[in-house]
């Protein structure tokens, strides 16, 4: 579950083992010196291996990509790419991000 947050950008909660606790694996992001900032898009690949976070829409306009369980961090890009309007994924591997004519594909 994603969490909105005006000043962290974004909690994500995911289940223990006992399905009455939640967490937040925030904290996890920053010991792994992830910033997420503030998000603008989220999207998971077709076969759900994969999250994509478009972040720090301001600065850096980051990408991040993140496996399923969302505790390991799969790669980060700082695309400069300011306040994009979509992201999608193409197949399950690479990442499109358009901000008005302009179009990024990352992949591996």
């Amino acid at each position: 579950m994603f969490v909105p947050d005006a000043d962290e950008g974004i909690h994500i909660l995911k289940e223990k083992r006992d399905p009455s606790h939640l967490t937040s694996v925030h904290s996890d992001y920053e010991e792994m010196n992830i910033n997420l900032g503030q998000v603008q898009n989220i999207a998971m690949n077709p076969d759900g291996s994969m999250l994509a976070v478009y972040a720090n829409a301001l600065s850096s306009g980051q990408i991040l990509v993140l496996d399923d369980t969302m505790e390991d961090c799969k790669n980060t890009l700082a695309t400069f790419c300011l306040n994009a309007d979509d992201l999608n994924w193409c197949g399950n591997d690479s990442i499109v991000l358009t901000s008005g004519k302009s179009l990024v594909i990352v992949g591996p």
